[in-house]
């Protein structure tokens, strides 16, 4: 679970909101507050991943005004929903995701449950998930090398 200082830091350095795993507001993304800390990589690559969301999301104008919000959100957006570290198992520290609308099958993916669980990285856990049109999350990952080195 966070403390109050690490997500003060994750809510003020990175501007990204901590809260439920069924979060009561509609962020772009957030991080489950039962998640272990991320590290400043995950942090700034969760937010480089708001971004590329907001700008595939939103018309420019409207999303370059979501994005210079302190912890950006959209009335009726369906959050995605970051935890690091599987629910019961703290030895597990892979990357899981969920969307604030789910309401059937596993909490989060991968499932810890599922016969083919992996352990996950950040990035693996976007991918899966991008994995509809991935050319964009490919190149958006290519234009920021930083974030996403190779």
């Amino acid at each position: 679970m966070l403390t109050k200082t690490q997500i003060a830091r994750i809510q003020g350095r990175f501007r990204i909101p901590v809260d439920a795993f069924c979060p009561g507001h509609y962020w772009i993304i957030s991080i489950d507050r039962e998640s272990l800390i991320p590290t400043d990589q995950e942090l700034a690559q969760l937010s480089s991943y708001r971004e590329f969301v907001v700008l595939k999301t939103y018309r420019e104008t409207y999303g370059r005004q979501i994005l210079k919000m302190p912890l950006p959100f959209v009335p009726g957006h369906n959050t995605a929903i970051f935890r690091k570290g599987a629910p019961l198992n703290p030895e597990d520290n892979g990357w899981f995701l969920r969307k604030s609308t789910w309401r059937e099958g596993p909490l989060y993916i991968p499932n810890v449950a599922g016969k083919d669980y992996c352990v996950h990285t950040l990035v693996e856990i976007i991918d899966r998930y991008e994995d509809i049109i991935p050319e964009k999350w490919e190149r958006w990952k290519l234009d920021h090398p930083k974030i996403f080195p190779k």
